[in-house]
């Protein structure tokens, strides 16, 4: 955890206008949020619980009086509908290869980390979310030897066309070069069009680092929604990846994974910080969590 970069962030905090109108009671702001809220998820627990799931930050500061939280989610979503239009959108597969020659079966650490905890925990059902081309998913069909039940969720179209490129056995560019059986699914992991506990294992890979702080929370209540056992999170910790029109200081707060999860039902399994090879500016995390009760 880089303490420069914390200290940016808290330096960085002022009052932020709430809801438009003066002299609004906490009631009349939380009853306009739900409201919008309803129609942007359907995940009832994000909607109860708004409030104190967004304490989970490093900071442990509350949103729910302050911002205009229903808004903010609101215009995430609406703006993921053009997503693929984002600038620093990559397209192509070629523009996928690691720089640095990590290939199948040699792998680069963060997608190592990955594997590492799919083979430890041995699901036989996985779902990605934000599985961009499909280039860590391949990894994960490719350890279970094709016999993992894989669903990939992106919400970008162009990123679906190479990522149905990518898991064709003709496909050289991203090894290994087989054929991959997965569901591929548009979706954001604000809104995922799965039933409760459809997956033993979701995971995000460098995802949950570009989300804005509050659409993330939204959309790890989603992710443990969707979960039956597991929930893996590889991720930069403290980062500046977030979409341009979304800086602001409560939007750069860094989840608590560990409180946050465990509010919403899970025990966490591990917890690591490693240097992240992309920046010196923050840390990495592999974050595995497990549903109560298993």
């Amino acid at each position: 955890m880089k303490q420069k970069y914390i200290k940016k962030i808290k330096d960085s905090l002022r009052p932020v206008r709430g809801l438009g109108y003066a002299g609004d009671s906490r009631q009349q702001l939380r009853s306009r949020q739900v409201e919008i809220l309803k129609s942007i998820t359907k995940n009832q627990e994000f909607i109860n619980r708004y409030p104190e799931l967004l304490t989970c930050n490093e900071n442990w500061v509350s949103l729910a009086d302050k911002f205009d939280i229903a808004n903010e989610i609101k215009r995430y979503v609406d703006a993921s509908k053009t997503w693929a239009n984002y600038p620093g959108a990559v397209s192509g597969l070629d523009r996928w290869v690691d720089s640095q020659g990590h290939q199948w079966p040699n792998l680069h650490p963060i997608h190592q980390y990955v594997i590492d905890q799919y083979n430890a925990c041995k699901p036989k059902s996985v779902c990605e979310i934000g599985a961009g081309v499909g280039s860590v998913a391949k990894s994960i069909y490719a350890a279970s030897q094709g016999t993992v039940q894989l669903t990939c969720v992106e919400g970008s179209e162009a990123y679906i066309t190479s990522m149905r490129e990518n898991f064709t056995k003709e496909s050289k560019v991203i090894l290994p070069q087989i054929d991959v059986k997965a569901t591929i699914v548009k979706a954001i992991g604000q809104n995922l069009p799965f039933t409760d506990k459809s997956f033993e294992f979701v995971y995000t890979c460098t995802v949950m680092m570009h989300q804005p702080f509050i659409a993330g929370v939204l959309m790890a209540c989603e992710m443990a929604r969707v979960s039956s056992r597991y929930i893996l999170h590889v991720e930069g910790y403290h980062t500046m990846g977030i979409v341009q029109g979304f800086r602001n200081p409560q939007n750069l707060f860094v989840p608590d994974y560990e409180r946050l999860y465990r509010m919403l039902g899970f025990k966490t399994l591990k917890k690591i910080f490693f240097p992240y090879s992309y920046s010196s500016d923050f840390d990495g995390i592999v974050f595995l969590t497990e549903r109560d009760g298993q």
